[in-house]
């Protein structure tokens, strides 16, 4: 992660990492690999899936559940922007922004969404994007990638999005890698 200063909508902060952990969890690795594998079989033999390194912005307590049990779509806004699926960042800002009860939300203690005293966990996945779709405009209420695509990436754009976004619909298309503590000095 990186840890000099990033600004985010106008507001510039620092992260102070508390703690990173691996994490080693068989069962999820397995899903995962288990759907990569199935992404494999349309590609021409030999080929590898396309793979990324993203960033998952959640609550702490979701964070936790993510890495013990896995992603859980059930649990994503079908009128989110790309509809009901699991949202990735390579940028860490973007997800900074999703660390506390939901988009730009305050913690709980301080209700303050800069908070500079609370813990913020983020999660760095190991997505399988396999082929992208490019979404040009927001994809309310999808409830899967389209026909032939494995996952949305959505680019910045005038009047559209600051960040790139990445949407996968398949709760083992993403294992979370390593779980960050953290907290922003603003």
């Amino acid at each position: 992660m990186d840890t000099s200063r990033v600004a985010h909508y106008g507001v510039k902060v620092s992260y102070k990492i508390q703690k990173i952990y691996k994490v080693k969890n068989s069962t999820l690795w397995m899903k995962y690999t288990s759907r990569r594998q199935q992404i494999a079989l349309e590609y021409p033999k030999g080929e590898k899936v396309p793979e990324m390194h993203l960033f998952h912005g959640t609550r702490c307590t979701d964070a936790d559940t993510i890495v013990e049990h896995g992603f859980n779509i059930e649990k994503s806004d079908p009128q989110g922007m790309f509809g009901k699926g699991i949202y990735f960042a390579n940028l860490s800002s973007k997800c900074n922004q999703y660390t506390f009860e939901g988009y730009k939300a305050a913690c709980k203690d301080h209700r303050n969404e800069h908070c500079t005293q609370c813990i913020r966990k983020m999660l760095l996945c190991k997505v399988a994007v396999g082929k992208m779709y490019e979404a040009q405009a927001p994809m309310n209420g999808n409830m899967e990638a389209p026909k032939g695509y494995h996952s949305i990436v959505a680019n910045p754009k005038p009047h559209f999005l600051v960040n790139p976004e990445y949407v996968i619909y398949n709760n083992s298309q993403a294992y979370p890698s390593f779980l960050i503590e953290y907290k922003i000095t603003v």
